[in-house]
């Protein structure tokens, strides 16, 4: 068992970087509660009217913060929303800031991790108009396995495996099943597995049918994500910057 002096040095260590990414309060905050052996708090984010569940001592603190949270990034879409596919929607914090900046629209939620899709149905099952489909998103209709079983819940990586336990559909297959003419947002978050979904011959099909895209991508998890991204949308969509972690494509008028 550490000592204090070794934990406290390692909490000068970590601390500053940890601070940048969730602020000071938090950083303390998670120290004392794990010290406590607390497992889930719930917070009350700006503008809902109900709170919601997070996990301490995992990424869902950084999560928050950044999605409903006091540090949250602008989205500053320039379109409105009436249909939204979340792909990696984890435990339903990014759902939930697009129900803010959009009220009317339906949300089309994609999570595979069994304890994500827990937390998730505690948060946003309340909501007709949130449909969780618990599956991957993927190039193609497959059977996938996590790569790195001690990868965090917000992370892990997948493949193509007939025997794997998570079940994925590609976008096509979503438009087929939910009988959707478009998507006018479509958010991928999905650890590396875009440059799968954006190489896939299929991929040209299902585009001229989204309107934005708010893509995540993970080179350093999976080498050439960006490059397999930005050869399918080019000359349909434009970049419009960054929000946050995320790249902005629309849809050329």
């Amino acid at each position: 068992m550490p000592s204090l002096y070794e934990r406290f040095r390692e909490f000068v260590a970590s601390a500053p970087n940890e601070a940048r990414m969730i602020g000071w309060r938090w950083v303390i905050a998670d120290r004392l509660l794990r010290r406590l052996r607390v497992k889930e708090i719930r917070l009350k984010p700006q503008g809902l009217d109900r709170r919601v569940s997070c996990r301490v001592a995992t990424s869902d603190i950084f999560e928050y913060q950044h999605l409903l949270g006091p540090m949250r990034d602008a989205l500053d879409l320039p379109a409105r929303a009436k249909v939204i596919v979340d792909a990696g929607a984890n435990v339903g914090y990014s759902v939930l800031r697009f129900r803010l900046e959009f009220p009317d629209a339906v949300i089309i939620a994609l999570e595979p991790e069994r304890a994500n899709i827990a937390q998730f149905k505690k948060n946003c099952s309340y909501d007709k108009r949130i449909i969780l489909e618990e599956m991957a998103l993927w190039s193609t209709t497959a059977r996938l396995s996590i790569r790195s079983l001690d990868a965090a819940s917000n992370g892990f990586q997948v493949e193509e495996d007939p025997r794997g336990g998570i079940a994925a559909m590609s976008v096509s297959d979503l438009l087929a099943k939910h009988n959707l003419p478009r998507i006018d947002l479509l958010k991928i978050d999905v650890e590396g597995s875009e440059k799968a979904i954006f190489q896939s011959p299929e991929t040209a099909l299902w585009l001229e049918r989204v309107q934005m895209i708010l893509i995540e991508t993970h080179d350093r998890l999976e080498a050439g994500c960006s490059q397999a991204v930005a050869r399918a949308v080019a000359g349909l969509f434009d970049c419009h910057g960054n929000r946050g972690e995320y790249s902005l494509y629309v849809r050329r008028v």
